[in-house]
C-alpha cells in the first residue's frame, strides 16, 4: 500500500520548528494570519475613528461637552499607534531580509509608511514631554489624519 502524501511543509508529518516571537509578530502585523487580519482591522477602525473625531471636534461645543472622553480616546490611540510603530521597527529585519538589522530598521523608519506612522503619534508625545514646543492640537490632529494614507496603502491592497 503505497500512499502518496503531499510534500509541502504545511502537511508534513514531521514536527515543525516553533516560530520565534519576532516571526509571529511579523505574521500578525503583516496580516499573514487570522489574528493579523483582526489586528489590521482594529488599526483601520482606530484610524477611521480618529478621522471622524477630528471632524467632530471642530465643533467647539461638542469638544467641550466631551473633552475628557475625547482626550482619553486620543491618549489610548496614541499609545496603540506608538506600540504598533515600535513593533514594526522590531520586525523590520524580517521585512528587509537581505539587510543588516540596523539598516533594515533604518529603512523602515525612513520609508514613506514609516514616516506617516511616526507623524501620527510623535507630535502628541512632543507636547507631553516638551510643553514649551507649543505644537497646536489642531496640527497634531491633522498629522494623525495622514495615517489615512497609511491605511490606504497598507490595508486596502
Amino acid at each position: 500500500h503505497n500512499v502518496d502524501l503531499p510534500s509541502d511543509e504545511s502537511t508534513s508529518l514531521l514536527p515543525q520548528p516553533a516560530k520565534s516571537y519576532k516571526q509571529q509578530a511579523f505574521d500578525i502585523v503583516e496580516g499573514n494570519t487570522k489574528q493579523g487580519k483582526w489586528f489590521n482591522g482594529f488599526i483601520m477602525v482606530l484610524i477611521l475613528l480618529n478621522v471622524l473625531l477630528f471632524f467632530a471636534t471642530t465643533t467647539k461645543d461638542f469638544y467641550h461637552r466631551h473633552k475628557w472622553a475625547l482626550e482619553f480616546f486620543e491618549f489610548i490611540s496614541v499609545v496603540v499607534f506608538t506600540a504598533e510603530y515600535a513593533l514594526r521597527v522590531y520586525i523590520a529585519p524580517l521585512k528587509y531580509e537581505k539587510m543588516a538589522h540596523g539598516m533594515a530598521r533604518t529603512m523602515f523608519c525612513c520609508s514613506f509608511f514609516g514616516i506617516i506612522d511616526l507623524m501620527g503619534f510623535l507630535p502628541y508625545w512632543l507636547t507631553i514631554f516638551f510643553p514649551e514646543a507649543r505644537i497646536s492640537l489642531a496640527l497634531i490632529r491633522v498629522l494623525r489624519i495622514v495615517r489615512v494614507f497609511r491605511a490606504e496603502g497598507q490595508y486596502f491592497e
